[in-house]
Order: structure tokens, then sequence, then C-alpha cells
């Protein structure tokens, strides 16, 4: 009897440990990010944005919404695949460019992804658009840029000499 128990035993062992092996990745140690390279670029140019999936591999692309006033192309996936003193760790990137058609301050908004049964959520990005060779606003902090004054006055015609009171 008792070797009939430590063979149902033995084989239990290895069945679970093939099941720790086959099953797919869970969502343990599963994250999911979405980045800008810069969070402020002038028109004309344009930012990476990527979409991190870090210790599972998703099915499909992401879906981006559509953002008035920007233009998303995907570029395409990147893997990571590492195995350090036993622990392994993968990722996958993927890549899409932003191009802004108009001036202006943009959302994007967060993203969400089903990973094995799980709902996943990034946080929304946030992109300045600056008209061409207008100051960032680090340099404006910076105190390095010239002010420029408009005045507003209140008739269109003044005479030399005359005092204007706004």
């Amino acid at each position: 009897m008792s070797s009939r128990h430590s063979g149902i035993s033995f084989q239990l062992l290895v069945l679970l440990c093939l099941a720790a092996v086959l099953v797919p990745e869970t969502t343990y140690g599963v994250s999911f990010a979405a980045t800008l390279d810069r969070e402020t670029i002038t028109l004309g140019e344009s930012a990476s944005l990527s979409v991190k999936f870090e210790g599972v591999s998703p099915n499909d692309v992401p879906r981006l919404p559509s953002v008035a006033g920007l233009q998303i192309s995907y570029l395409g996936p990147s893997s990571q695949f590492s195995f350090v003193n036993g622990q392994t760790s993968s990722s996958v990137t993927h890549n899409f460019q932003v191009t802004p058609r108009q001036v202006g301050v943009f959302t994007i908004p967060a993203l969400t992804a089903v990973v094995n049964g799980q709902k996943l959520t990034t946080q929304p990005l946030r992109l300045t658009v600056l008209k061409p060779n207008a100051p960032t606003p680090e340099a404006v902090a910076s105190g390095q840029q010239i002010a420029f004054m408009r005045f507003l006055l209140p008739k269109k015609e003044i005479y030399l000499g005359e005092t204007l009171m706004g």
C-alpha cells in the first residue's frame, strides 16, 4: 500500500512541476506603462511614444485612441529577454511616432490592455506643442530668454508729447 501512495505522490509532484513550467505567464510581476521621450516639442518635430509590457507578451498591438491635432503612427515592436542568476525577465515595447498637426497642449488618454484576464491601465500622457522658434518652458524659467512686451493702447492715434493713461 505504501508504495502505491508514494507512486501517486511522485506522479502528482511531476504533474505540478510540468504545470508550473508549461502554464502561460501569470500577471504576477507584470507591468504595463506608456511613456513619451519628451513632454514638450515644437510644431514640425515628433515625439516617440513607447508602450511597454514587462513580464508578459501581449497578443495584439495596443490600440491607441485618436487624439484631435495629433497623428500617431505605429513603428513596430522591440523585445528584450534576460536571464541573470537564475531569474528571467522579458519585455515587449510597442513604439509609436507622435506628430502634432497644430500648436497646443494634448492629453493622450490612459491606455488599457487585458493580459491573462487582468485589466491593466497606464497613466494618461501630456504633450505640449510650441510654435516653431518659441522658447521652451525650461529656457524661459532659466532667465536666459529676452522678454517681449506688447502695448495695447486705448486709442489708435497719439501725438508727440501726449500722455497716455491705460
